[in-house]
């Protein structure tokens, strides 16, 4: 089976162009919910099938990691391998990180986990930095991860856009480097196959800038901003607890941030 075994929904095909692009550095700049986390766990599946291999999968948090690991999973089931996933605690200091991991028949192993710039230091292997815009410091996070891949490791990203200056659109946008990068806006993706209803979603996006950066792949400059992505970014926290108010002290202040988008 391996390599060639045919996922549960066929590919579109952008889709397939990026699980058939073998590059080492490859990255994608993408609309949202264009199924780019379905394309790469099945290009991640199909390579640790292929041979004994890392992959290390890192998402903004640890729900979008689960999401990833997730769709990996499935990848596994239509290949006749029914695996669990095994949870684990990620310990670095006195900080701990759900580690989610899949362990393949020949050796090779998925590992997901939240990205920071201890968990990107944690292990060779290759890596897939998922939606990389928008991690909290991911130039520290950058500076962590790289020297992971030294020893002939692949590298993805897959991200939309987040503002100017952080590290994924400053890969994007330099015009020298060798790194393989894929581009797909909401036009493309409907006019390859997405079923989507691109007038609908732009006169329901709420804003010019909405529209033009998460679904038209636009790195907005955030110098008319009042608040700028990095501090944006660096306040947001993905293992905040869900039933918070059990935590709070009664008689401590609470102040609550509401991301509109």
């Amino acid at each position: 089976m391996g390599a060639k075994m045919q996922p549960l929904i066929p590919l579109l095909p952008y889709q397939q162009r990026w699980v058939e692009d073998k590059s080492r550095f490859k990255l994608v700049n993408k609309a949202r919910q264009t199924g780019f986390s379905f394309a790469v766990s099945l290009e991640v599946l199909l390579d640790a099938l292929e041979r004994k291999t890392l992959w290390v999968l890192l998402s903004k948090g640890e729900r979008q990691s689960r999401e990833l690991m997730d769709k990996v999973q499935m990848h596994a089931k239509a290949a006749s391998y029914a695996l669990d996933v095994i949870e684990a605690d990620f310990k670095v200091g006195k900080d701990s990180y759900k580690q989610l991991e899949l362990n393949l028949p020949n050796g090779s192993r998925i590992i997901a986990l939240p990205a920071n710039p201890d968990t990107a230091r944690g292990f060779s292997g290759n890596v897939v930095l998922d939606e990389f815009a928008f991690h909290a410091d991911s130039k520290a996070i950058w500076a962590a991860l790289y020297p992971t891949i030294t020893r002939g490791y692949k590298l993805r990203i897959i991200s939309t856009p987040n503002g100017v200056g952080n590290q994924f659109e400053k890969l994007v946008s330099d015009p020298d480097n060798n790194w393989s990068k894929h581009e797909v806006d909401i036009y493309l993706a409907v006019s390859e196959g997405l079923d989507l209803n691109i007038e609908e979603l732009r006169r329901e996006a709420g804003s010019e800038d909405t529209w033009l950066q998460e679904y038209c792949c636009k790195f907005l400059d955030e110098s008319s901003s009042f608040l700028t992505f990095d501090l944006i970014n660096g306040c947001s926290d993905g293992k905040v607890a869900r039933n918070l108010p059990e935590l709070i002290d009664p008689a401590a202040q609470l102040y609550l941030g509401f991301d509109v988008a």
